[in-house]
Order: structure tokens, then C-alpha cells, then sequence
């Protein structure tokens, strides 16, 4: 359904698409000194894969400069349709996370919401779904080891449970894709020179879907899924999809040190882009405010690689850019900036999604 946008008030109706999250982000993403926005999510039921995190940096950015104010369905108790559009979706936590105000049939529900999700503590688990709060805090999660350990407890949750048992190149390689991306959080996303902000959000999310589906033209994504469900080498049982995210200074501001930098020519915000993307380009050597180990600059060479093992597709979405790779064939090229260019979204997303097989070891490996 198409967004309603009217002096201050945004409807979304009953569906969340990609399309239209990025046409708010578009039309609402760099709003500075505001009067009081009215977002109104009371009707909505679905939301598209990669829909929910975009929303919620949008609020983000809003509850930094504005009044927000948002209508939702009743929260009942946090199950059904509530978990299914607003916890799954991380739009929940989102709401949570920020000083905003929420209403359900124009009641204030905002306590009860905060209080749900603060009540979830460190890690909140379901049958199918992990999730992960407040990464910028969680500094024993940069270490390998102990990343591992806390991974080998949540993976029966999502079906990863081969993860425990691979080889150890294997798990290493997976292993070390998400803690890459958690480590990008810890050491960038809220540093110089990111503003001093009284809320942050921050998580990881592991989410097991039976079958996944996009919209009609969503580009890259619905030419992967096509690419891996028209391969019919091994019993296809499922789907993994990863998400990272943070509402902080974003990956071109960082890089750059310049936090104007997505106000400026696109070009530039490119050329940045590109240079924090190459291997041992890593700002922390010139900043020395995130602690490093090993050698600093190798992040995203350790995730493509590990993507491009599992036959993943991955965005990165972040500034006005969209950032992606598809491994679906025998060759990866990295991360591929997108010509079209985006509203500008706070933070930075790694979306990551790829099947789940049958066979013994649940996927495939190259």
C-alpha cells in the first residue's frame, strides 16, 4: 500500500513493503529540526523481509530531532500479530529503544511496550527466531571464542545446529561472517564522529523461515531467490536470514571522519564507501578510539568471504547507499554499490539471507 504522507502524519496501512520504508526514508529521512510526526502503524499486518529495519533507523534519526508519536495495534500479550509484524520484523524493538510515545486505540502503551522488551533481557530466543540487543555493549562478543560459545546456545534455536559440528575451516568462515559484522558495531557505528545520542539500537537478529518471499521488482534480492529455488541439487528445507544493525554514524561518516559527508556530492560518499570496503583500509588506524585485534582492516573480506561459501545474498544499506553481493553462482565480486540513489538512512544494516538444505551438514559448502 502506497505511503500517505500529510503535514506531519504517515500512514502505512496494513503492509510494509521495502518500496515504500525507502520511500519514507526518501521523503522523511534528513527532516532536522521538526514539529511533531504522527506515524501511524495501527492497521499494519505484514512486513516485508527488509522492510522493518529500514522503518525503525528511520524513527531512529526522527526521535533524535522530533515529537514522534506512533499508533499501533494492541500489544495484547506480545504474541500473534504483534510478534509476528513487530517483533520478527525488529520494528518492535525499535520502539522500544527510543523516547517516543505509543498509542493503541488512544491509549499509552509506551511503557508497556519498553517494559516487554527491556524484560527480554541480554538475548530474547523463540522457535524460530534469536535476537540480540544492544551490540555497541556487548565487547565479549569480539572475541572468537566466546563468540562461539554464546553462538553454539542459540543455534538449535534457528536450525544451526550443524554449526557446532562442521568442520572447523567451516565454522570458523561462519562463524567469524557475523562476528565481523558485530565487531564493525562495537568499534564504529557509535565513535567519532558520531553525535551524542541518548538512545542508540543496535542487534543482531537469526530468523528461520520456511519459505521466503519478495515483491514483484525488488531487484537483486528477487533474482537471487529465483537463481537458488530453481537449483534442485539438494532438498531445500528452509531459509537463514542474519540481520545487523545500528542507528549510528553510519560506514561513510566513519570512514571519512566528515558527518556531513552524506550532505555532500555522491561521489564522494562513494569513493568513501569503496575505501572503508578494501581490505587494510580500516579508519581505526588513523582514530585509535576502537580497541583492535589482530590486523585492523579485514572485516568485510572476512564476511564476502564467508557469504560467498554459503551461497548468500547480503545488503548493505547505509547513507544513500545500497550495497550488494550475490554468491548464488560460482564467482562473487564483493559488495557492488547500486546506481540508484537512496533517502538517507541513519546507521548502517548487513542483511544477509541463504537456504538451508537437507543434506547432512543442513547447507551447502564450497
Amino acid at each position: 500500500m502506497a505511503v500517505l504522507i500529510d503535514r506531519g502524519a504517515l500512514s502505512l496501512g496494513n503492509n510494509l513493503s521495502v518500496r515504500s520504508a525507502e520511500r519514507v526514508l526518501r521523503e522523511w529521512g534528513t527532516i532536522g529540526e521538526a514539529g511533531p510526526i504522527v506515524l501511524d502503524l495501527s492497521e499494519l499486518s505484514f512486513v516485508e523481509i527488509g522492510a522493518g529495519w529500514r522503518l525503525g533507523n528511520a524513527i531512529s534519526a526522527w526521535s533524535r530531532h522530533a515529537d514522534v508519536t506512533v499508533k499501533v495495534p494492541s500489544p495484547g500479550n506480545f504474541g500473534g500479530l504483534w510478534y509476528r509484524t513487530f517483533t520478527r520484523s525488529g520494528l518492535g524493538l525499535s520502539l522500544a529503544s527510543h523516547t517516543l510515545k505509543l498509542e493503541s486505540d488512544s491509549q499509552d502503551v509506551t511503557h508497556e511496550v519498553r517494559q516487554y522488551y527491556e524484560g527480554l533481557g541480554q538475548v530474547a530466543a523463540s522457535s524460530t527466531n534469536v535476537v540480540v540487543p544492544g551490540l555497541e555493549r556487548r565487547v565479549e562478543l569480539r572475541d572468537p571464542d566466546l563468540f562461539a560459545t554464546e553462538f553454539s546456545r542459540w543455534a538449535p534455536s534457528v536450525g544451526l545446529e550443524w554449526v557446532n559440528s562442521a568442520t572447523k575451516a567451516k565454522r570458523i568462515s561462519f562463524l567469524s561472517m557475523i562476528r565481523e559484522a558485530i565487531a564493525n558495531v562495537f568499534d564504529h557505528a557509535y565513535r567519532s564522529p558520531c553525535e551524542r545520542l541518548d538512545s542508540k539500537l543496535s542487534y543482531l537478529s537469526l530468523r528461520r523461515y520456511e519459505s521466503l518471499t519478495t515483491a514483484p521488482g525488488a531487484g537483486s534480492m528477487e533474482r537471487y531467490l529465483s537463481s537458488i529455488q530453481d537449483d534442485q541439487e539438494s532438498e531445500q528445507v528452509g531459509w537463514i536470514e542474519i540481520v545487523v544493525v545500528d542507528d549510528g554514524v553510519g560506514i561513510a561518516a566513519r570512514q571519512s571522519q566528515n558527518p556531513n559527508v552524506c550532505n555532500e556530492d555522491l561521489s564522494l560518499e562513494d569513493e568513501t564507501l569503496g575505501s572503508a570496503l578494501r581490505s587494510g583500509h580500516s579508519v581505526k588506524r588513523t582514530t585509535c578510539d576502537a580497541p583492535s585485534q589482530g590486523d585492523p582492516g579485514y572485516g568485510f573480506t572476512y564476511m564476502a568471504d564467508g557469504l560467498w561459501r554459503f551461497h548468500a545474498y547480503a545488503e548493505l544499506r547505509t547513507g544513500r547507499r545500497l550495497l550488494t553481493l550475490d554468491a548464488s553462482g560460482p564467482e562473487c565480486d564483493g559488495f557492488v554499490i547500486r546506481e540508484q540513489e537512496l533517502g538517507w538512512m541513519a546507521g548502517t544494516a548487513l542483511h544477509v539471507v541463504f537456504p538451508l538444505y537437507s543434506t547432512q551438514l543442513r547447507i551447502r559448502f564450497q
